[in-house]
């Protein structure tokens, strides 16, 4: 089962025009902020619409008597949803106490995907044909192996029999119930198997949604040549052609396999007589590399910033099967992987340390790593504290750990182990890092902005944060040049990283230089700006469109933005970091040649090779001979550079009218 390009198909293309959902549901966290038919955040009251529900006496007595527990943002969408909403049980799944702890979604995604199911007859007349339903995967003989997890098995079994009261509920029959509920676990396993995480421009996580098999049918890959994104509501689509078809034989298609893909045979969407009444999350799969005419497509169902281990791991445990793509085959392991899973052990015989070799218990000691990292983020996003957040994470990274497998403290002491600096939880630091220290300016404005030592203290840690986000940023387009499937990720932090930089150049604290005796540089508009030794930054900065790019190739494009990025840096770079932090120890944040890769990589699948940039001063002289402070030009024109790249680099992924792209644009141009 897999689906294959049924043309040759360029880089950054839509494979197929917005998918409408089977089923969809909010995260029981997003109940009442955002709709439950579009998943648009809510306005305020009054504009908050409760569903349309008939009453019924029998089932409102077993009910709980708390408000509506869905919302929508418009009557439109109540009226559309409602049905649904009451007809699938979801409605009394809600408002009882039938389910068993933890978030609902999945279970009211179930149950809207087994009301589907049996509208349309699909519904396998023998329980041992329930391993696919309507064409799609269930794993449940794998889910619910007896060497599954007890928890995982637990709360499928649980939820299965919610599924049936609630059901039973809605057609007002005995609760009484002691059969068994193997459609009701073999549907919660499909939505388990396939449903996807929906994030709505950019935020966070707001529920679940299970497409069809034009989506779920295509596999993964951890170098993936396609990636998802969802759709705005008013998003009409561009190239809305689908540009992939089912590959497979014996799936109760008219056409079959690659014969068929190519007399332009596939399977009919059995919901497509119900789009144009459909609701919910809408998805588009898009090309992140060119893909050849019967070339399979693949996504990734994880997060690739993660060595080896850690995505079989994450995969077995959601999916039950491990990837055997080429990025996991080959062996030795990819640059990629090597270095995401990289550390040092000092004052040992071995200087540096793979956890695929298991030598000195490495294994261990990333444990160790990995749950100091998770205390100290747990600091800042549980207990509310940024400040002992960034404490304990900077010690990590300039001191690393004690080694633990030592039997007195002389011993510990002659040697501790260092994360490598593009480590998978230098990453994850660098993350947090960046974050709680825009959080602690914030924090530190709150108490007085009107304070000059606030004011500077805030700045400081703002430099600081902007720092870390450029340091993200140029590890992760580091890795992405060895693995283009990173895109993405690279698209995402360049963003957050140009963000920083032009709020640190934007900031007021520079008037105080100013009024201290300093001449500030005054900063040139967005619009008025150009760059001298980037052309194409001028040609494609506000209206960038891959298709005109493709004239000039990306890889030039790319080549050019990275060459401005690695010539200005510099003149910034001492200027962010604060004495005391671990950046003291990144000489730059963009090259990493320094530490002892070669300078020739591959983008997007081109040779390039990436100039040496000349580092200039961060102050010059005017005319009159005066020292004049350029630092924030410097900063407003590195933003520039990184939003644009991270806005080229996004439209590749999401397309020129995504949100991310219009979020680069709003930064840039309000």
């Amino acid at each position: 089962m897999e689906m294959r390009a049924n043309e040759d198909v360029g880089v950054g293309q839509d494979l197929t025009p917005p998918l409408q959902p089977l089923a969809f549901s909010l995260h029981d966290s997003s109940l009442l902020s955002h709709c439950s038919a579009c998943f648009s955040a809510l306005s305020p009251p009054p504009h908050q619409f409760p569903p349309f529900l008939p009453t019924s006496p029998l089932t409102d007595s077993l009910l709980s008597p708390t408000p509506s527990s869905v919302l929508y943002c418009s009557p439109l969408c109540s009226e559309a949803d409602a049905d649904l909403h009451l007809s699938s049980a979801e409605h009394h799944l809600l408002r009882s106490d039938l389910a068993p702890g933890g978030d609902t979604s999945d279970l009211r995604a179930a149950l809207r995907l087994l009301l589907r199911f049996e509208r349309h007859n699909l519904i396998p007349g023998k329980t041992n044909l329930l391993d696919r339903i309507g064409g799609l995967m269930s794993n449940r003989n794998e889910l619910m192996h007896e060497e599954q997890d007890g928890d995982s098995l637990a709360r499928i079994k649980g939820g299965a029999k919610a599924m049936v009261m609630a059901r039973r509920m809605r057609d007002n029959l005995d609760l009484e119930y002691s059969g068994e509920c193997v459609l009701e676990e073999a549907v919660l396993c499909v939505v388990l198997t396939n449903a996807v995480e929906v994030q709505v421009n950019g935020g966070p996580l707001v529920g679940i949604a299970v497409y069809d098999t034009t989506f779920s049918w295509i596999n993964h890959s951890c170098s993936p040549n396609a990636c998802y994104a969802f759709s705005l509501p008013d998003y009409s689509g561009g190239e809305s052609r689908l540009r992939i078809l089912r590959a497979a034989t014996g799936c109760g298609c008219s056409s079959n396999g690659i014969e068929g893909m190519q007399n332009g045979g596939g399977c009919d969407n059995y919901e497509s007589t119900e789009v144009s009444k459909a609701y919910g999350p809408r998805i588009v799969v898009r090309s992140i590399k060119a893909i050849k005419k019967f070339e399979e497509v693949s996504i990734a169902y994880i997060d690739l910033l993660q060595p080896k281990a850690l995505r079989h791991s994450e995969l077995w445990s959601q999916y039950r099967f491990i990837c055997s793509c080429q990025r996991c085959s080959i062996s030795p392991p990819t640059y990629v992987d090597h270095t995401l899973q990289e550390i040092s052990a000092v004052n040992c015989s071995c200087a540096n340390l793979s956890s695929d070799h298991h030598h000195l218990g490495v294994d261990e000691e990333i444990t160790r790593f990995s749950d100091y990292v998770d205390d100290a983020i747990a600091e800042y996003l549980k207990f509310g504290n940024p400040k002992s957040s960034c404490e304990k994470l900077e010690n990590l990274l300039i001191h690393g750990l004690s080694g633990g497998k030592f039997e007195t403290e002389e011993e510990k002491r002659k040697q501790h182990f260092c994360l490598h600096p593009l480590h998978h939880l230098s990453l994850t630091a660098y993350t947090t890092l960046a974050s709680a220290y825009k959080t602690r300016a914030s924090d530190l404005l709150a108490v007085d902005p009107e304070v000059e030592k606030l004011q500077l203290e805030a700045f400081t840690a703002s430099r600081t944060s902007a720092a870390y986000s450029l340091l993200l940023a140029g590890a992760t387009n580091h890795l992405f040049l060895f693995e283009s499937s990173l895109v993405a990720s690279a698209a995402t932090f360049w963003i957050l990283a140009g963000e920083s930089l032009l709020n640190v150049a934007r900031s007021p604290v520079w008037k105080l230089f100013a009024k201290g005796g300093s001449t500030v540089a005054e900063i040139p508009s967005c619009p008025s700006y150009k760059c001298c030794n980037c052309t194409l930054v001028d040609k494609f900065g506000t209206s960038f469109d891959i298709g005109q790019a493709r004239a000039v190739m990306v890889e030039d494009l790319s080549r050019e933005f990275l060459s401005c990025v690695t010539r200005i840096t510099p003149k910034v770079w001492a200027f962010l970091i604060n004495k005391g932090c671990f950046l003291k120890l990144i000489s730059d944040p963009i090259d990493f040649k320094w530490i002892g890769r070669l300078k020739s990589v591959r983008t997007l699948g081109i040779e390039s090779n990436l100039a040496n940039a000349a580092t200039e001063s961060a102050v010059s002289t005017g005319e009159s001979g005066i020292c004049v402070n350029q630092e924030n030009i410097s900063l407003f024109q590195l933003g520039v550079h990184c939003l644009r790249y991270g806005g080229i680099l996004s439209t590749i992924c999401f397309g020129k009218h995504s949100y991310l792209n219009d979020y680069m644009q709003n930064l840039l141009y309000g």
